[in-house]
């Protein structure tokens, strides 16, 4: 069971050895409710799939009857990355991927595998490509040099202090124009003011990023695109 808004959703557990140690984590989205009605992962006509190429290509020995009963047999486990059941296209919340990641990370610094593997159909891969790239272009400036510009402009800031005590009193003014530009005094306050390119910089949305520890997280990522 998996709770969310004070109601409660049948979902499928992780299939994970109780010691540690794994050949190789599979990650899959999340459930859909035909599986979690079979009690077992990949029961769609499309999920049916990844079970089939991990049988094709040896990868997987299976003598039961559902494929994710020999998962541990064979040194592989599988979880989801949001727990909640969805149907095909119904996707889950920024909040809830954020959630889901962090719980990857605690499974993949306790069991250790050796290979992490994130299932995801083709179809949503490339739609979740556009949706990506067209997030991008909207962010990017009108002109396209803003960015490089901007890059050079860090650069050169790095070597800033030292041109400016050799430059005269008229071009020390200059460049103290252009610092003075991109801040803002009210009484004793200090405000960013940042003007291009430094603006594209500064309007980026924030993202939090969290590190596992090298010795924590000693795997090789992989995708498995289905079509």
């Amino acid at each position: 069971m998996v709770k969310e808004n004070n109601r409660e959703y049948e979902t499928l557990d992780d299939i994970l050895p109780e010691t540690l140690g794994l050949k190789v984590l599979f990650v899959a989205k999340t459930p859909s409710p035909v599986s979690v009605k079979a009690r077992h992962y990949f029961q769609g006509r499309q999920g049916r799939m990844f079970w089939n190429k991990l049988l094709n290509y040896g990868i997987l020995t299976s003598m039961t009857k559902f494929e994710d009963d020999s998962l541990l047999d064979n040194g592989f486990g599988i979880t989801d990355v949001v727990k909640k059941p969805r149907t095909y296209g119904n996707e889950p919340s920024v909040g809830e991927y954020r959630q889901g990641f962090d719980r990857i990370l605690d499974l993949v610094a306790k069991h250790s595998p050796l290979v992490v593997v994130f299932v995801t159909k083709q179809n949503e891969y490339r739609t979740q490509l556009m949706d990506v790239q067209a997030a991008i272009d909207a962010a990017q400036p009108q002109k396209s040099d803003f960015y490089d510009d901007g890059c050079r402009i860090l650069e050169l800031s790095k070597r800033l202090y030292p041109l400016y005590v050799q430059q005269s009193l008229g071009e020390k003014a200059k460049m103290l124009r252009i610092l003075a530009s991109n801040y803002t005094m009210t009484g004793t306050t200090v405000s960013a003011t940042y003007r291009k390119p430094f603006d594209f910089f500064a309007n980026l949305p924030p993202r939090p990023i969290r590190l596992p520890r090298l010795d924590a997280l000693r795997t090789i990522r992989f995708e498995v695109y289905m079509p």
